[in-house]
């Protein structure tokens, strides 16, 4: 377990250290912040689009993040031999392949966590559906002065003891957006600090950070699977099997589901596929699953948290099996 543990925290290390990880990160934390901007051009229905484009902009960050990390770190790695470093050591294959995914996927929570944090502190500038709605120019300058803090400690513990700036850069983001939403958290959009522990983030929207740990969960499946095909293919197989398993996924219980009973065929299919639509959470998929006909108020069920929660465990789980399985036959020379 020791082995496992030294190889996820040179995996985060590593991971966070590409520059390209920061620059995806950047850039879907300015789209999600600058989302507003693009609802203006809606009617009356401003909040829905924030917060679909917001969710969409994770997704998609965490699903390229997913491939690149997984090819980078396990596919390359491999085929350059340097794997050969770790594997002479007694480390056994299952501790590698498990080590490198719980890596990769500190990466991609830590990462999840913050564009969560942005699009929480996002929703708190306003969404302006009409002329008389006022933005909150607080919480953009809050978002502002976050960025460039984290950037200038980034800057200075590279400067002065030679830490890799990327690496600093992304855990300080982490920790500037953290105080700067629990700065919001205690006070009111109408200037006013809040008086009782009770009032604790009630200018809040929480479902939408619930809605977003679901899609971090989807983003963990995703991962498991490129870190499994990773095992034993290049980058090019990479990418086409995280495209085939998300479309699938997306599409599962469309496709496949609604003919699981007639069908053994489809029955595989959507036992194969991740249902990843039940993690792409929206009031009109909350009124389509299966246990929740009637929805009188735009909330997230706690047991459909659980369920999709305990889902997403068991399929990673099984799929860290298969690539475990996968890497045990692949041969790794000098």
């Amino acid at each position: 377990m020791l082995a496992t543990l030294s190889i996820a925290r040179n995996t985060l290390s590593e991971t966070l250290r590409q520059s390209v990880f920061g620059v995806v990160l950047l850039g879907a934390g300015f789209l999600i912040a600058s989302s507003p901007a693009f609802s203006m051009f809606t009617f009356m229905d401003s909040t829905k689009l924030v917060q679909d484009m917001g969710l969409a902009t994770i997704l998609i960050a965490g699903l390229f993040l997913a491939v690149l990390c997984s090819i980078t770190v396990i596919s390359k790695e491999i085929e350059g031999r340097t794997a050969l470093t770790v594997l002479a050591k007694p480390i056994s294959r299952g501790s590698f392949v498990l080590g490198k995914f719980l890596g990769i996927s500190a990466a991609i929570i830590l990462a999840t966590c913050i564009l969560i944090v942005v699009l929480l502190l996002t929703f708190r500038f306003g969404v302006k559906d009409a002329g008389y709605i006022h933005l909150n120019w607080d919480a953009m300058i809050g978002v502002i002065l976050a960025t460039l803090v984290a950037i200038f400690i980034g800057v200075a513990d590279n400067y002065f003891f030679g830490r890799p700036f990327m690496t600093t850069a992304i855990w300080s983001s982490a920790a500037t957006f953290t105080l700067c939403l629990l700065f919001f958290c205690l006070r009111y959009e109408n200037g006013e600090f809040i008086t009782t522990i009770k009032d604790f983030g009630s200018d809040i929207n929480w479902q939408i950070a619930i809605a977003g740990l679901l899609t971090m969960e989807a983003i963990l499946i995703m991962t498991a699977i490129t870190v499994a095909i990773s095992t034993r293919g290049n980058a090019v197989a990479g990418i086409i099997a995280c495209a085939t398993f998300f479309s699938g996924g997306m599409l599962s219980e469309y496709f496949f589901g609604r003919f699981t009973e007639v069908s053994i065929w489809a029955k595989a299919a959507y036992t194969l596929f991740p249902n990843l639509q039940i993690y792409w959470v929206t009031e009109s998929q909350l009124k389509f699953a299966k246990y929740y006909t009637e929805l009188i108020n735009p909330t997230i069920p706690f047991d459909y948290v659980a369920m999709s929660t305990l889902y997403a465990f068991l399929y990673i789980c099984a799929i860290l099996l298969f690539a475990l399985v996968l890497f045990e036959r692949r041969e790794v020379r000098e």
